[in-house]
């Protein structure tokens, strides 16, 4: 990282990430033989892994935003130019 052009994930993607991650854990029933979910991500050490898979699962977001982005730009592009042609 540190390039022009990198593609960076914001921190609001990170969080929403990290939510559905935290979700999906929660929803396994991982806290029945603990004390609570908190407890459980503490015992088994699983607050770090989450931090990175929702780093990882936010890169890959920014990607695909910055992709459509280009995606529709050059779909846009080659609209005008097809309109151009057509014109003449």
């Amino acid at each position: 990282m540190g390039h022009a052009g990198d593609v960076v994930a914001t921190e609001e993607q990170v969080k929403n990430a990290r939510r559905g991650i935290l979700m999906q854990l929660e929803a396994t029933g991982l806290a029945e033989n603990f004390d609570s979910f908190a407890d459980a991500m503490d015992k088994l050490n699983l607050r770090e892994f989450v931090d990175n898979q929702a780093r990882v699962t936010a890169q890959l977001t920014a990607f695909d935003v910055r992709n459509n982005a280009i995606i529709n730009k050059l779909t846009m592009a080659g609209a005008y130019v097809k309109l151009d042609l057509e014109d003449k």
